[in-house]
């Protein structure tokens, strides 16, 4: 089962609220939902909407190379915010500050000292659970202190 009928154009909305010359703010509508993307980028680019709910950002002139962040928000905040984006070089920065904490300071299972053959695929298993629950959870659930 899909979990999104793109077929059926009219019966949600995508807008562009506000465009400057390196950013974009989007307001999306399905039924009472809504929710607000925030794009910004660095360098010469182009951003157009290309056909209904399809938007296009490609590098423009001689660069092959376009460097972006994307925000995503079911409040209207995001909508006002895409200028104060961090670049993609910080939001790098802060993941990988991120998952070094998520890794280093959690509790971890060691199955490195069981005799069951069976010990390595479970630790793995838990091991991805983890990973899984930190990547699928990150949404409505309360949120840590930013970096």
């Amino acid at each position: 089962m899909q979990a999104a009928d793109w077929s059926k154009l009219d019966r949600h909305r995508s807008e562009v609220i506000s465009q400057s010359k390196n950013t974009v703010n989007i307001s999306r509508t399905l039924d009472r939902d809504k929710y607000y993307v925030a794009i910004a980028w660095s360098g010469e680019a182009s951003f157009a909407n290309e056909k209904t709910h399809e938007f296009l950002l490609k590098p423009s002139g001689r660069q092959n190379r376009l460097e972006f962040v994307v925000a995503f928000s079911s409040d209207g905040e995001i909508s006002r915010g895409a200028e104060n984006l961090p670049d993609a070089t910080a939001t790098f920065a802060a993941s990988t500050r991120h998952w070094e904490r998520f890794w280093s300071e959690g509790g971890a299972v060691d199955f490195s000292g069981s005799r069951d053959p069976r010990a390595a695929e479970l630790e793995r298993r838990v091991v991805l659970s983890q990973y899984l629950t930190a990547i699928q959870c990150s949404g409505s659930m309360p949120r840590r202190k930013p970096d």
